[in-house]
């Protein structure tokens, strides 16, 4: 007679495709990173304002401020509707 081997379902799931899956930073560090985005793009806006002889920067300045502050934005922005998503899915799952 054969035996009925009970694995989970996880066991038979597909290897992930995405190379990052894990999170290899400690949490309080994972959770700042948005905020150090905006943080540096306050601050390359402040240097921006005062930067004189090199004015010639400023653009590079002007599109860094850019950048760090939309990465910050879109961050916290994907993190907000992903748990807003995980909550609506914890509370179909309890009903």
């Amino acid at each position: 007679m054969a035996q009925h081997h009970e694995t989970s379902p996880r066991a038979h799931a597909a290897p992930s495709s995405q190379p990052f899956d894990k999170i290899w930073l400690p949490r309080a560090l994972y959770e700042a990173i948005p905020y150090f985005y905006l943080l540096g793009g306050v601050a390359a806006l402040f240097a921006t304002l005062y930067i004189n002889a090199g004015y010639w920067l400023a653009p590079e300045w002007i599109l860094f401020t850019a950048l760090c502050i939309h990465a910050g934005a879109r961050i916290l922005w994907l993190r907000y509707v992903g748990r807003r998503g995980n909550e609506s899915i914890d509370a179909d799952a309890a009903q």
